[in-house]
């Protein structure tokens, strides 16, 4: 076992403290914060970068708080639970704008991070169960591994969905026979039910449909969803981006919309009053026909989904010459050849919304090369109690 000491320098992205140490170089280690002295054990070195675990906090920060949570540091869901949700936002911005120094050749201004409730704000989480030798276990996985951690109780998620995991583990232990290891349940709620299915286990299901209303510039909005359909983990901080989104829009003429990601119409069905015509797609068949009932729920006739790729369905469009293009895509930010079409079509306007910053940045880049323009980044954090940050940047086209 080798021991290192040494004091963090700063966090960047994913929360890992940096250390540098003479004879290891750069070391990265979770769960601590910047300025703090820390006895490190070296666990491993990855692309000439070095990982290590604390074993001991000689001279612990000022703003370091013991985490409320029990399994703290078992789970791998929380990893800033060990300080306040204020320092919470100054460490993600810190960290967001350390990542656009390295890895963004322009500048680019960012806002300060807008929070909301930090506690049992997560309105969707999947459980991983096993049964094994007539025993069923129930929980989230341990950070970095299959193992599964037994919790009684998230703080993060909705009280609603942990008040059901016993009555899931029960149903597991009932209908599931023989051993079977990392069986997955999705499980949503709103502000009144749970719904719940299993990718694994076909009887293991509620078939619930759930209802959320959102409120913003005056207007109500409908949603009709369940936990097999792709909607906000965070739908109160997701109102509250868009929001922001329409205060943007509100100095530009807006005609058309065209929402390549749009799940069951979160985004699209909330600015649809503000557009001429809204178009959207998804590449799940469930979510382009939930996204078409909730138009018809909310009243829209100016609103039509297409069960399509993004790249098929913007091929397909002709001109785009005044339409507003909004991306809110998987983790992995855009597909090459969904930039490829942009490259073509050059709508005039793109909002691009992202959880992942790191994609977000590589794919802004590659807009800006091809003609647009960016200057702001702005923060909402959807995750408290994470290091993950839901980020959105406006673009337009140069010579529109």
């Amino acid at each position: 076992m080798e021991i290192v000491q040494g004091s963090i320098e700063k966090l960047i992205w994913g929360a890992f403290g940096l250390l540098r140490d003479r004879n290891h170089g750069i070391i990265l280690i979770p769960y601590v914060l910047p300025d703090e002295e820390v006895e490190v054990e070296i666990t491993g070195k990855k692309r000439g970068v070095s990982w290590g675990k604390v074993i001991k906090i000689i001279n612990p920060s000022k703003r370091r708080i013991t985490p409320k949570c029990k399994f703290y540091g078992m789970c791998g869901g929380c990893n800033l639970q060990h300080t306040d949700t204020e320092f919470q936002k100054d460490l993600k911005l810190d960290m967001l704008e350390e990542l656009i120094r390295r890895n963004f050749k322009g500048k680019i201004e960012t806002t300060p991070v807008l929070q909301g409730d930090c506690w049992n704000y997560r309105q969707k989480v999947t459980y991983r169960a096993s049964v094994n030798d007539e025993k069923t276990k129930i929980g989230l996985l341990e950070e970095n591994s299959c193992n599964i951690v037994e919790i009684d109780n998230c703080m993060i998620i909705d009280e609603k969905i942990n008040d059901i995991k016993d009555s899931i583990k029960d149903r597991i232990g009932n209908d599931v026979k023989g051993n079977i290891d990392l069986i997955r349940i999705m499980a949503r709620c709103d502000e009144n039910e749970v719904d719940y299915f299993s990718p694994d286990i076909e009887v293991l299901k509620t078939d619930k449909t759930l209802n959320t209303i959102i409120r913003h510039s005056g207007k109500t909005f409908a949603y009709q969803y369940n936990a097999r359909h792709f909607f906000q983990i965070n739908p109160v901080m997701a109102r509250r981006l868009t929001q922001q989104i329409n205060a943007y829009l509100s100095a530009y003429e807006k005609d058309l919309l065209i929402d390549l990601h749009c799940g069951v119409g979160f985004f699209s069905i909330a600015l649809a009053p503000f557009f001429r015509k809204v178009l959207g797609c998804d590449i799940d068949k469930e979510n382009a026909d939930q996204s078409s009932r909730n138009a018809i729920i909310n009243g829209f006739n100016n609103v039509e989904y297409f069960n399509q790729s993004d790249i098929e369905f913007l091929r397909n469009q002709s001109c785009l010459d005044y339409a507003c293009i909004l991306l809110d895509p998987p983790r992995d930010g855009l597909d090459k050849n969904l930039l490829r079409q942009l490259l073509i079509k050059k709508p005039r306007q793109i909002i691009y919304i992202s959880c992942d910053p790191p994609s977000f940045l590589r794919d802004i880049e590659i807009l800006i090369d091809i003609g647009y323009k960016c200057d702001i980044i702005s923060t909402v954090d959807f995750f408290p109690q994470t290091d993950h940050l839901e980020i959105w940047s406006p673009l337009l086209l140069r010579d529109k």
